[in-house]
């Protein structure tokens, strides 16, 4: 619930304004930096956005259908078939989006993963820890 009300406080900081409103990517950070308070969020949500032809910003990702199924974000995923290949879970020490709890419905449906916690990183385990994820996924892809 606690992810719920955050990430809904973040998809309305969002879209108060368009994209299209700002002159320059410096204009865009400022607005997020009044909403977002944490810098490794704002430079990981800079990244999806980019500079069309038109010299106007547009979202690299399909905000919209976010914001518009933001309701089914956390529902479980379920499915009749199972991924037998190698699959690596990676979560952070801090986020409560994989639970221990969890892994065994994750591995009714991915039988063959494995999963890497990496400690002291939230959710969004790339901002806040980028070589210890590299490294993980390094040494998954050797295998």
């Amino acid at each position: 619930y606690q992810y719920f009300v955050w990430y809904g406080i973040l998809i309305d900081a969002l879209f108060a304004k368009s994209l299209g409103n700002f002159k320059s990517r410096k204009e865009i950070e400022d607005y997020l930096t009044e909403k977002i308070h944490d810098l490794g969020i704002r430079q990981l949500i800079l990244k999806n956005i980019y500079s069309n032809s038109n010299k106007s910003y547009k979202w690299k990702s399909n905000i919209s259908g976010i914001k518009n199924n933001f309701d089914l974000i956390f529902e479980p995923i379920e499915s009749k078939n199972t991924f037998l290949n190698p699959t690596l879970f990676i979560r952070g020490e801090l986020s409560n989006y994989i639970l221990d709890e969890d892994i065994a419905g994750i591995k009714k449906l991915f039988p063959t993963s494995q999963f890497e916690t990496i400690k002291m990183a939230s959710h969004w385990v790339q901002a806040d820890k980028p070589k210890e994820l590299v490294d993980l996924i390094i040494e998954f892809v050797k295998l």
